[in-house]
């Protein structure tokens, strides 16, 4: 089951964010934090093993 849909460009900021499941405001924060700095960290590796 998809409970949300996040795009996050690549320096980090979120672009679009769908919910289909019931989050309040503190826990869409709360997600969208951490999968943003989990792909900006993921991209910094990449760019580090180049």
């Amino acid at each position: 089951m998809i409970n949300f849909v996040l795009l996050i460009s690549r320096q980090g900021k979120v672009r679009l964010t769908k919910w289909y499941s019931p989050y309040t405001q503190k826990e869409r924060t709360k997600v969208s934090i951490l999968h943003c700095s989990m792909c900006v960290i993921t991209l910094v590796i990449q760019l580090l093993l180049l």
